[in-house]
């Protein structure tokens, strides 16, 4: 009988150290629903919404997608037509990681940082952009949210 107790303690023990390593704690492959607000000190203001479409790795955190979001689903203050002109469209350059509930990626100008809650997740970005196009960039920060579809 002490055998058995000690075969129990023994996968209690291995579950335990294998449920708090950094392994990914879902998968975040497939469409989200997106929602970015960001502003600068500049006065340049926006929200945005769009969607996501990620590809996890298997065996890894590591993730990567685009991001589509038309140019009527942007709203901006104070920013040049060529910015929103930028802000618009598909970008097929978002690279992450999943690290237990954290997601990390970045996204053409933007790095992003958030919690993965399923079947949401959500966090803070901060951009480097020369909006006006002039050679003096302007840092954005701001808040994403995204909902699986």
């Amino acid at each position: 009988m002490r055998r058995d107790l000690s075969a129990v303690g023994k996968l209690i023990l291995l579950t335990l150290v294998f449920a708090c390593t950094d392994a990914p704690a879902g998968d975040v492959s497939g469409l989200w629903d997106v929602s970015e607000s960001l502003s600068s000190q500049t006065g340049i203001s926006c929200t945005m919404t769009g969607e996501f479409l990620l590809s996890q790795s298997s065996n890894s955190g590591n993730f990567s997608g685009q991001l589509s979001r038309p140019v009527d689903n942007i709203d901006c203050t104070n920013a040049p037509e060529t910015f929103l002109n930028r802000l618009s469209g598909v970008h097929n350059t978002l690279n992450g990681m999943l690290s237990g509930s954290r997601v990390t990626f970045d996204l053409v100008l933007c790095e992003y940082d958030g919690t993965l809650a399923e079947p949401a997740m959500s966090g803070t970005m901060e951009c480097e952009e020369d909006p006006n196009q002039t050679g003096e960039t302007v840092i954005f920060t701001g808040t994403w949210q995204a909902t699986r579809k």
